[in-house]
This record gives C-alpha cells, sequence and structure tokens, in this order.
C-alpha cells in the first residue's frame, strides 16, 4: 500500500491552497482521505460541506 501526505500551513480561510490542490489532483475513485480536523480546512462551513 502507498501512502502520500499533504501539509498546508496556511490559514484556514478557503481552501486555496497549493498542496490541498495538488492533493485533489492525485485522489482516485475509492481513496480514502483522512482529515484529522475539519475545521481546520476552511471557514465557512458550507464550503467544508461543499468539498
Amino acid at each position: 500500500m502507498k501512502y502520500n501526505v499533504y501539509i498546508d500551513k496556511q490559514s484556514g480561510k478557503d481552501f486555496e491552497r497549493p498542496q490541498y490542490k495538488k492533493l485533489l489532483r492525485k485522489m482516485k475513485k475509492d481513496d480514502l482521505l483522512y482529515i484529522k480536523s475539519i475545521d481546520r480546512r476552511g471557514c465557512n462551513y458550507a464550503e467544508i460541506l461543499e468539498q
């Protein structure tokens, strides 16, 4: 099994993060994305749900 780790250290204001965008491009059907704390992915709840 292969693991890829992507780390972002930018503000939580939105999803415009280089590493997050790279991660999304690499994801395939049935991949598992683990986010330790969902509130770290964005401050806008509607945007979190959309993602």
